[in-house]
């Protein structure tokens, strides 16, 4: 992970200086643009403690005994980690945009001046990344899914064939049979447990991407406004040069 991805993107100076302008200048936007980059923090949180949550699946494989449930769980810690890993990447992404569109306001504020933070959302083609992470964590959602029905099916499995081992030894010392399969043992249990929190925190991360693009939809309204608002005063300001001609009255038609 580079320095640019540790930072927090709201502890980044560009960012930091286009809010405190949005906010001096009492832009359009100002409130929207904040909510943005907060949404955009709590995502990094909760993809922080996904991928803690993965380095600790990988402990809990490390120390499971039973082989079988190691290789079919490795195959699907693998998949989560390759969706992580692909949604860092696409986060990473966004940060940059943002951080790039804040540089291209700030440039263009020394020339402008405040006029040039009207057209914030220009500068901020955060859309297709945006959708593209929400996309993404859907799938990592289904694949953490996956993985704990393998788990409980895993589990159901080896359990029952335990039960029918156990009453095989039953029937011959002349006891009653077991009734049911025993729970999940330890190991699965900590295995569910572990999937079940990276799930939370990648549902937290689509959660945060569909608020970032509402977030951005109120930001581009908010940015349309002056223009408009622009056009109405400039036309106070400049009335038409078109002017209706007079009627020439019967006399003048006359001469």
């Amino acid at each position: 992970m580079t320095e640019q991805e540790k930072q927090q993107l709201a502890e980044n100076e560009q960012v930091k200086e286009v809010m405190a302008l949005l906010k001096e200048n009492r832009a359009p936007g100002a409130e929207e643009f904040a909510q943005l980059i907060s949404y955009v923090g709590q995502m990094e949180n909760r993809l922080a403690e996904a991928v803690g949550e993965l380095k600790n699946m990988r402990q809990e494989l490390q120390e499971a005994q039973n082989h079988s449930l190691k290789a079919v769980m490795q195959k699907s810690c693998q998949a989560m980690e390759d969706s992580i890993s692909d949604m860092r990447i696409r986060l990473s992404e966004l940060k940059n945009k943002i951080v790039e569109g804040c540089q291209n306001i700030l440039s263009d504020f020394k020339q402008r001046g405040v006029a040039a933070l009207n057209g914030i959302t220009h500068f901020l083609g955060l859309k297709p990344l945006m959708e593209g992470l929400r996309e993404m964590a859907d799938k990592s959602i289904q694949t953490s899914n996956r993985a704990i029905s393998k788990v409980e099916s895993f589990s159901a499995e080896f359990h029952e064939t335990g039960r029918h081992l156990k009453n095989m030894s039953r029937v011959l010392l002349g006891r009653d049979l077991s009734e049911a399969a025993k729970e999940s043992g330890k190991i699965a249990g900590a295995l569910k447990a572990v999937i079940k929190a990276e799930r939370f925190c990648v549902s937290a991360i689509r959660n945060g991407a569909e608020k970032s693009l509402q977030s951005l939809e109120r930001l581009e309204r908010s940015a349309q406004r002056p223009s408009v608002l622009k056009a109405m005063r400039d036309q106070k300001m400049n009335p038409g040069k078109e002017k209706v001609q007079a009627v020439p009255s019967k006399e003048q038609e006359s001469r």
